[in-house]
């Protein structure tokens, strides 16, 4: 019966330990859908994102006990990329920054909130990200905002490959969202 008891206690010491988040860090590749525009003459935009969050991790897998989740680069540099495919898809030459480009971007990470609730079976995993953006071309000026968020609950992890997953559909949409911006677009275009 001892051994039988000493067996039990192990399976679920074995259990909590494996519930038990440990720091991820994730690959982030943000593919946004964005529908190609045929341009004749492609107008040069110059393209600057910054992160103006507090804190340069995703969030916590586990808030109480600190256990982080990190991405191998910086988001302001994953962005970065994302929004030049973005842009280059929808007509435009995305070029270094300069602020006195003639027609220039400046995307700003507000927000990225991810969090790994406990419950009482698994976990309940939200996340959300808010882009601001200004643009310029000549005189003619643009702002706008930018927000996607999800949540899923999930029973093991969630897994390094989910949080990826995850991270990635919410970052694509924030950056579809705001080049899909029609007034972003024809202020763009229309500069001096």
């Amino acid at each position: 019966m001892r051994t039988l008891w000493t067996a039990g206690a192990a399976l679920a010491a074995l259990i909590i330990a494996g519930c038990t988040p440990v720091p991820q860090v994730v690959t982030l590749d943000p593919q946004p859908e964005v529908v190609e525009r045929d341009v004749a003459a492609p107008q040069q935009v110059a393209l600057r994102v910054v992160d103006r969050r507090p804190q340069q991790i995703l969030g916590y897998r586990d808030e109480e006990t600190g256990v982080p989740l990190t991405s191998e680069r910086p988001l302001d540099e994953v962005l970065a990329d994302a929004m030049t495919h973005a842009l280059e898809r929808h007509g435009f030459e995305v070029v270094a920054w300069t602020p006195r480009a003639e027609r220039r971007l400046e995307v700003e990470i507000s927000t990225f909130d991810y969090q790994a609730e406990r419950q009482w079976i698994g976990r309940q995993v939200s996340i959300a990200v808010g882009l601001r953006s200004t643009g310029h071309a000549g005189e003619r000026r643009y702002s706008s905002e930018s927000t996607a968020r999800t949540s899923e609950r999930v029973i093991i992890g969630p897994t390094r490959a989910k949080n990826t997953a995850m991270v990635n559909d919410v970052l694509s949409r924030a950056v579809q969202r705001l080049v899909a911006d029609e007034t972003m677009v024809q202020t763009l275009d229309g500069g001096s």
